[in-house]
């Protein structure tokens, strides 16, 4: 890959970093770390290289979202390299990309409305947003969520199978809706909007972790009362 391409994807490197990273705070390793990262950076080079090639060759432009489905292609070696099941790892990878989907797209408008096409700026505003957010975002929503997934599968299937769903509109309507932006010119009412449905995205996780938390301390409770 040539210097000004790497330029280009680096914003979609940094969330590939950050969604791969979540995957591995949410999941256990089949072989070290080291190989891990080495299996991944190998994969990842192969992956990027292809799309560079075939945007060339079809016309296509890899900041225009034609690519952002193209991220469950890493359900493949990510289902060999972790000891997880395919249904929990598309959850995780559903519920925490979308929080670096959301990232994304608030530095695309935010770029936008000062300096459209201007990939420095978009990369600075993205590597902020990143800064200002990933902590709270390790230390308070992914143990909330880890134990939702942990935890939801003692209540039968089917409810494993709503939350699957829910997470998998959540990330296809953010995807669709970043796209549909990346379209058009960038406004404060559509940075308005994302933060809108990324509130409720996350409130909605709050809301079932609480209900999760306090059926299960019921439950303890129940169950110590009818011992004593």
């Amino acid at each position: 890959m040539d210097g000004m391409a790497i330029i280009q994807i680096t914003p979609v490197l940094q969330v590939l970093f950050w969604n791969l990273l979540t995957t591995d705070r949410c999941c256990r390793r089949r072989y070290s770390a080291a190989k891990t990262i080495l299996l991944l950076a190998l994969f990842s080079t192969a992956l990027f290289s292809s799309a560079i090639l075939l945007s060339r060759t079809f016309r296509l432009s890899i900041g225009s979202g034609q690519f952002t489905l193209s991220g469950f292609i890493y359900l493949l070696p990510l289902m060999l390299l972790y000891r997880v099941k395919f249904s929990h790892l598309f959850t995780i990878m559903c519920t925490c990309w979308t929080y670096t989907l959301g990232i994304l797209a608030l530095s695309v408008q935010i770029a936008g409305i000062t300096a459209s096409g201007n990939i420095f700026l978009l990369l600075a505003v993205e590597s902020l947003l990143f800064l200002l957010t990933i902590f709270p975002f390790y230390r308070h929503i992914v143990p909330k969520y880890r134990f939702t997934i942990e935890n939801l599968a003692a209540y039968g299937r089917l409810w494993y199978k709503y939350i699957l769903l829910n997470n998998t509109f959540h990330f296809l309507g953010l995807t669709a809706l970043s796209v549909l932006f990346l379209r058009e010119e960038k406004s404060f009412e559509r940075i308005l909007l994302l933060l809108c449905l990324l509130a409720s995205i996350y409130l909605s996780y709050f809301i079932l972790y609480r209900v999760l938390l306090d059926s299960i301390r019921g439950k303890k409770s129940g169950a110590h009362d009818s011992a004593g």
